[in-house]
């Protein structure tokens, strides 16, 4: 028996590092595949498409944050200042990608998320 595989790649799982008294702020640049072999694939940064809009999602066991995410270019821009930062202990968080689309809404993608994760011994106090 064959262990079924995905049906298309799941988002990436990372850790998001915080620390007390500093800002979060995230660059998510766009690469596309462009060329290349399955071994040997070329990425170039490509600007985001038009009408695309994002949001970073904070998640904790009291609250979730939204923050608008800015998109200039390839580049999308999360930023939360070290006030919000320095209260979160633990929790997850998702990077959500809104493609304007053709359709009555847009095509939402979460390319990466993972576990929030404290870098300061704030978690432990």
């Amino acid at each position: 028996m064959t262990t079924p595989t995905p049906l298309f790649d799941p988002p990436k799982v990372h850790e998001l590092p915080l620390t007390r008294h500093s800002d979060l702020y995230i660059d998510f640049k766009r690469k596309v595949r462009t060329g290349g072999t399955d071994q040997a694939p070329i990425y170039e940064y490509e600007d985001y498409p038009p009408g695309t809009t994002a949001v970073l999602y904070l998640d904790t066991k009291d609250d979730s944050i939204a923050t608008p995410v800015e998109i200039m270019g390839y580049h999308a821009i999360a930023w939360l200042q070290s006030e919000v930062i320095d209260l979160i202990k633990s929790g997850t968080w998702a990077y959500k990608i809104a493609y304007a689309s053709s359709g009555p809404s847009p095509i939402d993608k979460v390319p990466v998320n993972g576990p929030l994760k404290r870098y300061d011994g704030k978690a432990a106090i």
